[in-house]
């Protein structure tokens, strides 16, 4: 792993982006010392730029860590098209799968398959996740 850690936070709500992109940065040095220049932690809202990204050697070998939301406007589940693209081009990457949608049965059944290139799935109850997820009291 690079001496800097770099992390990929991707939603298409910019604002709940760039507020749980800082919400990690303090969980991270709370929970593991890890100051805000030992973890570059970058926003995406733009669907295309992730899907670039993903599909692209280049562009996710700069990457260690992955946040991706499930849902993407009306595309309920192209979160799990895009953690699946960055696993087939570069699978040292770290992947966490999320979602804040309300649960119907294509989420569920979403969030309950085996998804061997997801590392971890998180349900977002609320606007704190990264507090249970890093073990923060």
């Amino acid at each position: 792993m690079a001496e800097i850690l770099n992390v990929l936070f991707c939603d298409d709500d910019n604002q709940f982006a760039q507020t749980q992109s800082a919400n990690l940065s303090h969980k991270l040095l709370a929970r593991f010392g890890i100051e805000e220049k030992a973890c570059r932690i970058h926003p995406v809202t733009h669907l295309n730029q992730i899907r670039k990204i993903a599909t692209t050697a280049e562009e996710s070998e700069k990457w260690d860590v992955i946040f991706c939301d499930l849902g993407w406007g009306s595309l309920t589940l192209e979160g799990i098209q895009i953690l699946n693209d960055i696993q087939l081009n570069n699978p040292r990457i770290l992947t966490v799968l999320y979602t804040a949608q309300d649960e119907n049965e294509t989420i569920t059944q979403a969030l309950e398959w085996k998804l061997n290139f997801v590392d971890q799935i998180i349900r977002i109850d609320g606007t704190d996740y990264f507090k249970e997820m890093l073990g923060v009291t």
